[in-house]
């Protein structure tokens, strides 16, 4: 019958149909062989590091000559991010006259092979020649190599079907997806993709990183477990607004005529009443507020009246408001925007202020024992944290650096300069092993998240770019499950990372994210966290109106303990007294096994000796000093004026009875 009958165009389809069956033959020959590897990719999918290739075996022969120097391993060095991709060019080693000839298909010579060979530039980075796995450059210049097409004219059936790899979710299980994320990144079009359809399988065993907490998912609690109607506070500063313990959730709110702080049971949720008693002793707006770790009913809070207050709410909650602190703390002369208690040692709280001063206080005695003043912090500090045993500090200034501090002997033991390019606030906190996590905006305002060792401050373990948002990320680490989450101000999702100890340390696990902005975050210990439910975090969130707990949640089909999400965890009880750790003894927190659940121990009432020998407290500062010395005249006129007001009533006693028996 020949071409009679057919419709229009359909000798071309038949041409095509044969050069599609001819490319699937050549190419299934070319991968017919077990030797023929492809990339095992390690790091991050959106941002620079060093991704490392899998030692390749020795090739098969694919042409009638062995190839000699075959590559062992192939490395990739800072890969552009999407937004900075360039252009791949490929230089082929084996295009010698070894006997493979590729001319009579431009397929093949334009794709892969360049006809001509040009010498590798001294300095590019390195990539895989999809063709023979030789290492080649991958360079952003024009002075060498074919780049590749955009197009491809025969695409095989294989792309067209749906790949179910394993590790892969949602839309990404599809071939279009795996192109988008493996081969998008570093720049490869659909071409050098169609070489490796066997070994797809494979990369994503190979590319998804095994970890317990990769499926880790948030869950936001229903409306009638949310604290409803509270009045979150409008000052602008840089805090979380909330602190959560085992038996109370407490947060910053809004108040007139001074500052005021809500402090509420973790069981009285819903609407909360207009009327509710607040903790209310400030006579300014307050803006931190931190609970006692060994004591669950103490809370310190710092506000702009430049006043550290530390108060004890009794079990049940107020029900009227609280006025008097338990101790007044008075030693800074602008407002104070951090306070933060130490980890291990008992009624040991830590200040800081706009006027660049740290005061560690011993709140049993109500004095200021160490100081740590100007000459160290220049300018306004961002933030302060203590490493896990409380023998250091790590800070954030305004002068661009991040210093590690021991507040006993006040020195400075590490700094560095500009971890973040950036003009707007860090944060630092310690996390495992001595290393130090940072956030902080680049110089083009693009928000970031590094990781550094404490010992090597030259260059970051890790660096990573998340987006453009303008609020500053506030982290909290979790060190029983080295799981780091960044909370940003103003925006709605939390995302969290996975620290190891083997590169590229900092990895992604995911995000969650909601519909409204976060004014402010909490962070629950993992003593208050049900274990039954397999919650490895919970966060308090706050919105305009409304505080929503949110629970991380690690999904397991068994409701048994799991020792492998729960191990010891530090418990209520101080490991040191206030005078053994500035005796300069150290210790880790004494910890607890959640397998049985916990329950919060009966309230703890904070034991306040104003005693007046405070000579044996090394450091003591002069402010602190000067204020005893004062209040033991003060006390002592007030006794002498005591004195004489009995003695003139009894007198007048005297008098009043000799009348009486005159009579």
């Amino acid at each position: 019958m020949g071409g009679v009958g057919q419709r229009p165009g359909r000798q071309k389809e038949l041409s095509e149909l044969g050069d599609r069956k001819r490319f699937q033959r050549k190419t299934r020959k070319l991968l017919s062989s077990p030797f023929c590897g492809f990339w095992a990719l390690r790091g991050t999918w959106g941002g620079k590091g060093d991704w490392v290739g899998q030692q390749l075996p020795a090739l098969p022969a694919l042409t009638k000559k062995t190839l000699s120097n075959q590559p062992r391993q192939v490395q990739v060095r800072s890969l552009p991010s999407l937004s900075q991709r360039q252009t791949i060019r490929v230089l082929c080693p084996m295009n010698q006259g070894d006997g493979w000839e590729r001319g009579q298909d431009p397929w093949w010579r334009q794709a892969l092979c360049p006809s001509t060979r040009s010498s590798l530039p001294s300095e590019g980075h390195t990539t895989c020649c999809p063709c023979c796995l030789q290492p080649s450059v991958y360079s952003g210049s024009s002075s060498s190599g074919l780049e590749f097409p955009t197009s491809l004219p025969v695409r095989p059936n294989f792309l067209k079907r749906g790949i179910s790899g394993r590790g892969w979710r949602g839309k990404n299980r599809t071939s279009e997806g795996w192109r988008s994320r493996i081969m998008g990144h570093v720049g490869f079009q659909e071409r050098s993709l169609c070489l490796f359809p066997s070994r797809l399988h494979r990369m994503s065993r190979q590319v998804v990183r095994s970890s317990k907490f990769r499926h880790v998912f948030g869950q936001p609690a229903k409306a009638d477990q949310c604290y409803e109607d509270v009045r979150v506070s409008q000052t602008t500063w840089d805090s979380g607004f909330c602190a959560v313990n085992p038996k109370f959730m407490a947060l910053i709110c809004e108040a007139s005529g001074g500052g005021a702080f809500l402090v509420l049971p973790l069981t009285k949720t819903g609407r909360v009443d207009k009327n509710v008693p607040t903790v209310c002793g400030h006579t300014a707006p307050v803006l931190d507020i931190a609970w006692c770790p060994h004591n669950d009913n103490v809370i310190a809070s710092g506000s702009e009246d430049c006043m550290v207050m530390v108060w004890e709410i009794p079990d049940g909650g107020l029900t009227l408001p609280l006025r008097e602190p338990v101790v007044t703390l008075e030693g800074h002369t602008k407002r104070v925007g951090i306070v933060a208690w130490h980890p291990t040692a008992q009624n040991v709280l830590l200040s800081a202020g706009c006027d660049n001063v740290i005061l560690v206080w011993d709140v049993g005695t109500g004095s200021a024992v160490l100081t740590l003043g100007p000459d160290i912090h220049p300018d306004t500090i961002y933030s302060v944290d203590w490493n896990q045993n409380g023998s250091l500090l790590c800070t954030s200034c305004r002068d661009k650096r991040v210093r590690v501090i021991d507040p006993r002997k006040g020195t400075v033991t590490a700094e560095k300069e500009r971890p973040h390019e950036g003009t707007r606030p860090v944060r630092a906190v310690f996390v495992s092993d001595g290393k130090i996590l940072t956030t902080g905006f680049s110089r083009m305002s693009e928000r970031q998240v590094a990781l550094w060792d404490m010992k090597k401050l030259e260059e970051p373990l890790s660096l990573q770019e998340l987006d453009t948002s303008s609020g500053v990320l506030l982290p909290f680490f979790d060190p029983d499950t080295n799981i780091v989450y960044l909370c940003g101000k103003g925006d709605s999702s939390i995302r969290y990372f996975e620290i190891t100890a083997e590169a590229p340390f900092l990895h992604y696990l995911s995000m969650f994210s909601s519909k409204e902005s976060q004014r402010g975050m909490g962070y629950m210990p993992k003593r208050g966290l049900e274990v039954n439910k397999c919650e490895i975090a919970r966060f308090y969130k706050l919105h305009e109106r409304k505080c929503e707990p949110i629970a991380m949640t690690v999904p397991r089909k068994s409701d048994l303990f799991q020792e492998d999400l729960y191990p010891p965890t530090a418990g209520p009880d101080a490991a040191l007294t206030a005078e053994e750790w500035l005796g300069g003894k150290d210790a880790g927190p004494l910890l607890v096994s959640l397998k049985d659940g916990y329950v919060p121990p009966k309230s703890r009432e904070l034991r306040v000796n104003r005693g007046l020998d405070s000579g044996r407290k090394r450091g003591t500062t002069e402010s602190s000093a000067a204020p005893s010395t004062e209040a033991m005249s003060r006390l002592e006129e007030e006794l002498r004026q005591l004195r004489a007001t009995v003695q003139q009533q009894q007198k007048r006693l005297d008098e009043l009875e000799e009348k009486i028996t005159g009579k």
